[in-house]
């Protein structure tokens, strides 16, 4: 078994059915997952914030910053190996509010909100999430079996 970690605003594909992707520290951060079982094709992605619009500079160098450009582009490198949208399993943690008081730019929920709205237009539906509140989060993709982990306080549970 490989395991390779995906680092905030970065994304990993593999086609190697021993090889399990992850991230880490999913705090507004929102890690999705994306796995299409008849080629047994995963990728991992773990973006900070919604938009593009705010330094589209920045998401040509490094798309993975931003869910819309990161979804955009994990896409296109899954069609690239022959992924097709409705054969896709998507899952997604983390876009939680971890500062004391409450977070004034709501990033966690835009975060989500962008993911909804990204998938909704490519016709991809989101098989599960595990998003919100105040807890940090951990998310693992396993290539041979498709099976997403979550891990939160400890915690452990198949999405």
């Amino acid at each position: 078994m490989s395991i390779t970690v995906v680092s905030m605003a970065h994304m990993e594909i593999s086609a190697d059915p021993a090889a399990t992707l992850i991230t880490y520290s999913l705090g507004s951060c929102i890690g999705v997952a994306a796995y299409d079982a008849t080629r047994k094709v995963g990728a991992l992605i773990h973006c900070m914030l919604p938009e593009m619009a705010i330094h589209p500079q920045k998401a040509l160098q490094q798309p993975g910053i931003f869910v819309d450009s990161g979804l955009q582009n994990m896409f296109l490198v899954m069609a690239a190996h022959g992924c097709r949208p409705e054969s896709l399993a998507v899952h997604a943690a983390g876009a939680g509010c971890m500062m004391d008081g409450g977070d004034a730019f709501r990033i966690g929920e835009r975060n989500t909100a962008a993911l909804h709205r990204i998938l909704a237009a490519r016709g991809i539906r989101l098989a599960a999430e595990d998003v919100g509140g105040n807890v940090s989060r951990k998310l693992s993709l396993q290539i041979g079996s498709g099976a997403v982990t979550v891990t939160s306080n400890g915690t452990e549970r198949i999405l």
